[in-house]
């Protein structure tokens, strides 16, 4: 059996698994298209303050897993996350519908883009934003 493999791989482990793979295998390495400069300073993101905040069509439309799935990179970089805690007390309205969870502000743009964010979601984006820069003036201090 024929088998192509595409695989990206930094320091040759990728290309290395790749290899093994068995049978017939092409194998198509991906190249890389950030600049050493750029991979340099990824590095530097090692604890620095990062938060999410996410716009969909509809208000079931993936706002919380596209923050939660953005966390990940910015896990990954070595960030501390800055959610929106439920002391934005905006998250616990029922009077509208409304984006915004503990994971970060978020909108409902409607499915042409027609709706503009609410006064809940801006202020909860605001508190976000507050609450993010607070986070990083406590880490800069320590």
């Amino acid at each position: 059996m024929k088998i192509l493999v595409v695989y990206y791989s930094m320091y040759g482990h990728m290309y290395e698994l790749a290899k093994a793979a068995g049978a017939e295998v092409t194998l198509k390495r991906v190249p890389e298209t950030l600049s050493p400069e750029v991979l340099g300073k990824m590095g530097a993101l090692v604890g620095k303050v990062g938060s999410v905040m996410s716009s969909s069509a509809t208000q079931h439309g993936g706002q919380e897993s596209t923050i939660l799935s953005t966390h990940i990179t910015l896990l990954h970089h070595g960030m501390v996350i800055a959610g929106l805690p439920y002391a934005f007390a905006g998250q616990t309205t029922l009077g509208e519908i409304t984006g915004c969870s503990p994971y970060g502000a978020s909108t409902i743009a409607g499915a042409q883009g027609e709706r503009k964010p609410s006064a809940n979601e801006l202020d909860g984006a605001r508190f976000q934003g507050k609450y993010a820069a607070e986070l990083a003036g406590k880490l800069a201090r320590k």
